[in-house]
């Protein structure tokens, strides 16, 4: 029993080491570096990039590979592969027989595995070198499977020149890939490992005697052999496909290591791109710049369609293998569309909101328009239209730089230095795809994710913008179009020229594409002249009528919109004082701009153009109540002349509240802060400091206006300045629910109005 348990144990114990020994034996290294394919979105080969060593080759995988050859070289080379664990006995005894009839080496009785370990260990064929690699062999087939050693062994074997591998041998002898070749071809490039010199001597015979091989195993017919011995031998290399080459630069750089770099990149949509860039080079080389760049986009998906470079990229005059599409320049005015939807969804501005274009200095910066001439107040889609400075300008301090630039950050934008308010106007840069992806984000209805260049690549997105903002905002930019030819859909676009006419910008949106387009010079160096509008919009154009677009209108996001009643006049929601209104749409969900205040109510003097004085006795029927339009920038009507504050004798005067009067205050009035207090007095500090019933509650400048709440009924106000001057008025106040009902001043009701003293004005939320 002992017996036979010890032999059961022995033979566990050889099994085991015949299992485990292979598995401890070395085996050689396996490439890493294949070079790199980057191919189109429909699998064509764009480029074929050499390895770091200078060799081209092309991976594929086993089942990309044509059957035929396949089996074809498994019957020239290793018949029994799939029967011996990397060395073959019998092919060794069978090479050495045939070795010893023929007086000379005839056959080597080498295995694919063994092959492949020579290639990538080569050396000296000795005794021991060759026992070192069948070690290796066993070592190979213990960790890798039949399989493998077979696909490394197609990307690898050496087919002439700096040819490896059969997709790089397939295409440089008959121009496409080996996944279906004819037999003449197969044997070809079967005999080709075996002395890779003769496929410079165009030598028939070797793959001839692989057709007959072939022939009698039985994977052709004889007529297939027959015709297959008549083909010609290649005669020529097929020059390796190259196509967009600067995009391929671009992604065998961004993506190192990958032998296959899948690009969602058209091969049409790209050739039509260059071709259109072909077309205007004349024209731009006229204007004085040098390169151009092209960027196409699909707003479906956010693929990248196409990316040109540079006008020629063989040009070295004009640096032409720069990728001037990833190379960051300054914006000019194209950041203002997204300024404009940003005031939109923060409740800043409505489309029609008139914003102000008139000359203005900021410190040192003193913005002008591209035309000389300014438009006064102006609907801010019309601003944006015209790509105006000044109004996005006033917006930008409105909605605040540091918004805006949190704001561009959550896009993606980053910059060295605060750019200041020249933000919107040329003072922040950015590369034409960053710039372009942006402009898909309009049409994506505020979706906001990186560019997909990559089949692989997921859409990340996450919302930028209010869809009714984004919405409008394309709508806005369709208005420079009006007057134009148009391409028959919509077309959004906006240009936009650096400082120094250093860069020209044109960016076009349709509901299918997105296109971006700059023109300038390498170097960085201005040409007069050179605006988004001159050098490139053309080609903007021109892409945009050859792209087309299905649909042909932008989808409106009628659930992100809604329409509000707003004053003609400025744009604005129409406050109680507006005469008429108008309807806008409006971003959903967007806090609403403040009420319109260009129409403001005032006491004046009747049948005079004269505002009432705050202090004068005025005889009954004397004063008229008046709803006045006071565009922002123009002073209100003047007080009556003989409202002068002057004092000659140096007196202190409280100019507001009046005496003997009663305040009606309510919560949404002009009042609704409070009551206005406001004295003169003719001291140098001009510090005055305000009573209430005996009560210091507040200081003040001289001429300034200041609000405080007072109590119910009877308020003694007194005013002192630095000298102890003084001068008082009683005043009576009381509070309503609404100082806005519709009734005439004083109909409101109130707690006092009947007990009141007899009062030479009543003022009910009106405006001195």
């Amino acid at each position: 029993m002992k017996r036979r348990l010890g032999f059961i144990l022995l033979a566990l114990f050889v099994i085991a080491g015949g299992v485990a020994l292979p598995h401890l034996l070395p085996a050689p290294p396996l490439p890493r570096d294949y070079g790199a394919a980057v191919h189109f979105r429909d699998g064509t080969l764009m480029r074929l990039y050499a390895t770091h060593t200078g060799r081209r080759r092309y991976y594929l995988p086993l089942e990309r590979i044509d059957p035929l050859l396949v089996k074809a070289t498994l019957v020239c080379e290793d018949k029994r592969f799939y029967h011996h664990p990397g060395v073959d006995p019998l092919s060794i005894i069978r090479a050495a027989w045939q070795n010893l009839k023929a007086g000379h080496v005839v056959s080597g009785g080498s295995t694919i595995t063994l092959q492949l370990v020579r290639l990538l260990r080569p050396g000296p064929r000795t005794f021991w070198r060759k026992a070192l690699e069948a070690v290796w062999a066993l070592g190979m087939e213990a960790r890798l499977s039949k399989r493998q050693i077979l696909e490394y062994y197609f990307n690898l074997a050496p087919y002439g020149g700096n040819l490896e591998g059969v997709g790089a041998a397939s295409l440089a002898y008959f121009g496409k890939l080996p996944t279906s070749l004819a037999p003449d071809e197969i044997a070809f490039l079967i005999s080709l490992p075996q002395a890779p010199i003769r496929a410079r001597t165009h030598d028939k015979r070797a793959r001839n005697r692989v057709i007959e091989r072939m022939r009698t195993a039985g994977l052709i017919t004889g007529s297939e052999a027959l015709k297959a011995r008549q083909a010609p031998i290649p005669r020529h290399l097929h020059p390796f496909p190259f196509k967009a080459p600067h995009a391929a630069d671009y992604l065998h750089l961004e993506y190192p290591g990958m032998s296959h770099i899948q690009t969602t990149l058209s091969p049409e949509i790209q050739a039509l791109a260059e071709e259109v860039i072909r077309r205007h080079a004349g024209r731009i080389l006229n204007l004085g710049a040098s390169a151009a760049a092209v960027v196409i986009m699909s707003n479906r998906d956010r693929r990248v369609r196409a990316l040109v470079g540079s006008l020629d990229y063989w040009n070295r005059e004009f640096q032409g293998q720069v990728r001037g599409f990833e190379a960051v320049r300054s914006t000019g005015s194209t950041l203002k569309p997204f300024l404009y939807a940003l005031a939109l969804q923060r409740g800043t501005i409505t489309p029609v909101t008139r914003l102000e274009d008139r000359p203005r200095a900021f410190g040192a910066f003193r913005p002008v328009d591209f035309s000389p001439r300014f438009m006064g107040m102006v609907p801010a889609k019309t601003a944006l239209a015209r790509s105006l400075n000044l109004p996005f300008i006033n917006l930008l301090r409105e909605i605040r730089l540091k918004a805006f630039l949190k704001f561009m950050e959550m896009a993606g934008f980053h910059w060295s230095k605060n750019p200041g308010l020249t933000a919107v106007t040329g003072g922040m840069e950015t590369s034409l795809l960053s710039l372009t992806n942006f402009y898909v984000t309009l049409a994506r209805e505020g979706r906001h994710g990186p560019p997909r260049i990559l089949t692989s690549d997921p859409l990340r997105e996450k919302p930028l913008l209010n869809p009714g903002a984004a919405y409008l905002t394309l709508q806005a930019l369709l208005c420079a179009s009006h007057g134009m030819p148009g391409p028959g859909f919509d077309l959004a676009w906006k240009t936009g020229t650096s400082f120094g006419q250093r860069d020209a910008w044109a960016l076009g949106v349709s509901p299918q594409y997105t296109v971006g387009v700059w023109v300038g010079n390498f170097n960085g160096q201005g040409v007069y002249g050179l605006t988004g509008a001159t050098a490139a919009l053309p080609i903007t154009f021109d892409l945009m009528k050859a792209l087309g677009s299905r649909p042909a209108k932008f989808h409106c996001p009628s659930d992100s919109l809604t329409w509000i009643h707003v004053c003609p006049d400025s744009g604005l929601p129409v406050s109680a004082y507006c005469p008429r209104s108008a309807l806008s749409p409006f971003p959903k969900g967007a806090p609403l701009p403040h009420r319109c205040s260009w129409h403001r109510p005032f006491i004046m003097e009747r049948g005079r153009g004269f505002r009432a004085c705050p202090w004068k006795t005025y005889p009954p029927d004397s004063l008229e109540r008046r709803v006045l339009l006071i565009v922002p920038g123009h002073a209100p009507p003047p007080f009556s002349p003989a409202c002068s504050v002057e004092d000659p004798s140096g007196e202190i005067r409280i100019l507001s509240p009046a005496a003997g009067t009663l305040y009606l205050l309510s919560p949404r009035g002009a009042f609704s802060r409070g009551l206005p207090l406001k004295g003169v007095t003719d001291l140098p500090n001009g510090r005055l400091y305000w009573f209430v019933n005996g009560k210091l509650v507040a200081k003040s400048q001289s001429g300034a206006v200041i609000f405080v709440t007072p109590p119910l009924g009877r308020v003694d106000i007194r005013v002192m300045d630095e000298e102890g001057r003084w001068n008082q008025v009683t005043s009576w106040v009381d509070y309503v629910a609404s100082g806005r009902t519709g009734k005439t001043c004083g109909q409101g009701k109130s707690s006092i109005l009947n007990s009141r003293p007899k009062t030479r004005a009543l003022y009910c939320d009106e405006a001195f």
